[in-house]
């Protein structure tokens, strides 16, 4: 339902019900109410949502397979990475390792 892509999506944004009000100009219950599919948003309005939580329409009215952002930041990164040499993608391995021997520390 509409309201249970909403929330998935602004979880995957990581954001408040509040916070996806304030950019939207919605009140915060109205967000509650669409999350529990008490209440839908105008029609008007999920073209907004869609772009404030960087998903398609499509994808809000569960007409489309897409997954919010992380699909899209893979599918980002993955097509800027083909593009690289392979000394370039070496370093960026590298790199990532890097950050994640920094973070178990």
């Amino acid at each position: 339902m509409l309201g249970d892509m909403i929330k998935e999506a602004r979880k995957a944004k990581k954001l408040t019900q509040k916070q996806l009000a304030d950019m939207i100009g919605a009140k915060h219950s109205s967000i509650s109410d669409w999350e529990n599919n008490l209440h839908r948003p105008s029609i008007n309005l999920i073209p907004e949502i869609g772009e404030v939580l960087g998903v398609k329409v499509s994808w809000l009215l569960e007409e489309d397979e897409q997954k919010p952002d992380d699909t899209n930041v893979t599918n980002f990164l993955t097509n800027k990475i083909e593009k690289l040499s392979d000394e370039d993608k070496e370093e960026i391995d590298k790199y990532i390792e890097y950050l994640i021997s920094k973070h178990k520390k």
